[in-house]
C-alpha cells in the first residue's frame, strides 16, 4: 500500500513538485481493522485485578519517504518545503487509494538525504488528525425556498465508527425579496422574528425531539437575537457547533434547542421544515 505513486497534499499534486511517495509506515497508512486504541487501567495495592476505565484511541502517525523524479537544487527544495510544512492539518490523498483522505501535518524529525547529482530522498514524520482515514466529503444541496411543509431526503451512512456523528449542515436563509423570489405574486411575506427551521432523523428521533433553530431564543435569560434574512448558519451536529456569517454574533446556540441530529448506519430519512437553501455534508471514518 502506498508504494511508488504520486499523491495530492493541500490540494496540489506531488507530480507538480517532482516528488513521489516511495514508502509509508504501516502505522500511518497501513490497512486498518478498527481504530488503534489503548486500554486505560489503574491497579491498586493488594488488588491483583486492575480497574478498567475504557479505551483511549490514538491518532495515526509514522514516517513517509519521498523520492525525487529528477535531481533537485536548493530552489526546488525550498519550494517543496513551503508546500509540505503547513500550520494546520491538510488533506493527503494517494493515487493508489483515491477514495481515502488523511488529514495530516508533518512534524518532529524530518530528514533530507542527498546523493550524487542532486538525487535523494526526503523522510517526513507525519501525524493525522484522527485514529483513521476519512471518506471523501459528500455534499448534497437542496433549494427549499418554496418549501411550505416537510421536505424529506435520504443519507446513506457508511461509517463504521459508532461514536462519530458525521453530519454537517448549512442553512442559507433567503432575503425574501426579489433576489430570491423574482415573481412578486409568489414571494412569501416573512417576519424575521418568526423564522423557524426544524430537522429530524425519522429513524431515531420522535417528532417532539426534533432539532429546532428559530428566531426566538430558547434560553429564557438570553437576549433576543432573531435570525436575519440572508443569514447563513453552519451546524455541526456531532460537535454541537452553530456558527453564523453575521458579524455581530459568534454562535447561534441560544437560538436552537440543542437536540442535535445523529445518524444510524445505513439509510436515514431526514425531514426538514423551513424555507432555505440547505447544504448537507457528510464524511465518515474508514476503519476497514
Amino acid at each position: 500500500m502506498f508504494r511508488e505513486c504520486y499523491f495530492d497534499f493541500n490540494g496540489r499534486s506531488s507530480e507538480e513538485f517532482g516528488v513521489f511517495l516511495v514508502h509509508a509506515d504501516d502505522g500511518i497508512f497501513g490497512r486498518q481493522f478498527g481504530a488503534k486504541r489503548e486500554l486505560v487501567t489503574e491497579k491498586l495495592r493488594y488488588n491483583p485485578c486492575p480497574y478498567s476505565f475504557g479505551f483511549e484511541e490514538q491518532v495515526l502517525s509514522g514516517e513517509i519517504e519521498l523520492g525525487f523524479v529528477q535531481p533537485m537544487g536548493q530552489k526546488e527544495l525550498r519550494r517543496i518545503a513551503k508546500w509540505l510544512f503547513q500550520p494546520d492539518y491538510c488533506p493527503f490523498i494517494a493515487d493508489d487509494t483515491p477514495d481515502v483522505v488523511y488529514y495530516l501535518v508533518f512534524s518532529d524529525e524530518n530528514k533530507l538525504q542527498m546523493g550524487t547529482n542532486d538525487s535523494g530522498y526526503i523522510t517526513l514524520s507525519a501525524q493525522c488528525d484522527a485514529p483513521w482515514g476519512w471518506s471523501k466529503k459528500l455534499e448534497q444541496r437542496y433549494d427549499l425556498r418554496y418549501n411550505n411543509g416537510v421536505f424529506t431526503f435520504n443519507i446513506n451512512h457508511i461509517g463504521n465508527h459508532p461514536g462519530y456523528n458525521a453530519l454537517e449542515m448549512e442553512i442559507q436563509i433567503p432575503h425574501f425579496d426579489e433576489t430570491d423570489y423574482p415573481n412578486a405574486q409568489t414571494r412569501p411575506t416573512v417576519d424575521k422574528n418568526e423564522l423557524y427551521y426544524s430537522i429530524r432523523n425519522t429513524r431515531n428521533t420522535k417528532p417532539a425531539e426534533k432539532f429546532v433553530l428559530r428566531s426566538q431564543p430558547w434560553n429564557g435569560y438570553a437576549r433576543k437575537n432573531p435570525l436575519e434574512k440572508g443569514e447563513t448558519v453552519y451546524i455541526h451536529m456531532g460537535k454541537g457547533e452553530l456558527k453564523t456569517d453575521q458579524k455581530n454574533y459568534v454562535t447561534r446556540l441560544d437560538n436552537c434547542n440543542k437536540k442535535f441530529v445523529s445518524l444510524e448506519f445505513g439509510s436515514n430519512d431526514i425531514e426538514v421544515e423551513g424555507r432555505c437553501i440547505l447544504s448537507v455534508r457528510t464524511q465518515y471514518p474508514i476503519l476497514l
